[in-house]
């Protein structure tokens, strides 16, 4: 299989997620809506105005969602293949000096090179490259640069671990276990897979195509704090405290289903069980099966499940809080 893995992780990777999650209202990410409220109190008018203009385009949580029409948005989508090709210091201050100082014709050509089919890049793109970098500064300076130095310490920690599985996993299995449960079979020959950890839309991935290259941020947690259980076991323990759910999990035992078979097996509306499935699936209990040659995603029990539900218990019980 001609695929090949890269792990990545730079400060300046972090503007995409952190912006999705203060755009999205995502309550299904750790970091809701009382987190964009406690965010919203540090920035100045001005930015928060822009923000939630650009927020009004932006469609989040669904796999089917088109590119933003807001131009400013557009290119921001395009931030991390221009990350992973920056060739200089990829700090989020240096990464924008960086993109700052590109001449549009050069822009132009890396932004094309990236954008899949029938997608067309805004119309004067160095002037929106321009609105970009002021905002994304802004939103550095007012956020970003404010975040414990450990965050960024956690985010280069977690790449060096998952550099270090390369050698000794499958392409789909290490994808599987970085993303908590995402199982792309086959991976795509001549595709470039990059996993790149992020803390701002736990516990969801983020999941992007660039034309040969497949972009995944996957979630990184946080340590939770002296005495404090980790909150993927929290997720894990919310998410079984439902008969529903146990339903659908005894059920997957049997092997892979679809959608519609589950609901049909549940007897409950669809978006009653995308409801149990998305918190299934941030819980890290079910895989999510995208396979090329079937036309919807199928679900699975992940491997080893009762193991891992005790060691994480056990873990936390031992007195070890980490993720």
């Amino acid at each position: 299989m001609n695929c090949r893995i890269e792990i990545d992780t730079a400060p300046a990777y972090e503007l995409y997620p952190s912006l999705l999650a203060y755009l999205g209202k995502d309550k299904s990410f750790d970091r809701g809506p009382s987190w964009v409220r406690e965010v919203r109190k540090g920035l100045d008018e001005d930015l928060s105005g822009e923000l939630k203009q650009l927020g009004k385009q932006v469609v989040l949580g669904d796999s089917k969602r088109k590119l933003s029409d807001n131009p400013l948005f557009q290119l921001i989508w395009l931030l991390p293949p221009l990350i992973r090709d920056c060739p200089e210091d990829r700090s989020i201050s240096g990464f924008l000096r960086w993109l700052e100082g590109m001449d549009s014709g050069e822009l132009y050509e890396r932004a094309a090179n990236r954008l899949p089919e029938g997608i067309s890049l805004p119309a004067g793109i160095g002037a929106v490259r321009d609105r970009a970098v002021s905002l994304l500064r802004r939103w550095d300076r007012q956020y970003l640069s404010r975040l414990d130095p450990a965050v960024w310490e956690t985010l280069r920690r977690d790449a060096e671990l998952k550099r270090g599985r390369i050698d000794s996993l499958k392409p789909e299995e290490l994808i599987e276990e970085a993303t908590n449960g995402l199982w792309i079979s086959p991976v795509e020959e001549n595709i470039t897979v990059l996993l790149v950890p992020q803390v701002h839309c736990v516990p969801a991935n983020l999941y992007e195509r660039y034309r040969d290259l497949l972009f995944i941020q996957y979630p990184c947690e946080l340590p939770s704090g002296e005495g404090n259980p980790p909150l993927s076991l929290l997720r894990m323990a919310r998410s079984l405290a439902d008969k529903n759910r146990l339903r659908i999990l005894r059920y997957l035992s049997g092997g892979p289903r679809s959608f519609m078979e589950i609901v049909r097996h549940t007897g409950l509306a669809k978006s009653t069980v995308h409801h149990h499935m998305v918190s299934l699936r941030s819980a890290g209990l079910v895989r999510l099966m995208l396979e090329k040659e079937k036309n919807e995603g199928r679900y699975a029990l992940r491997k080893n499940l009762p193991d891992r539900l005790y060691g994480l218990l056990a873990e936390y019980l031992n007195g070890k809080n980490d993720p």
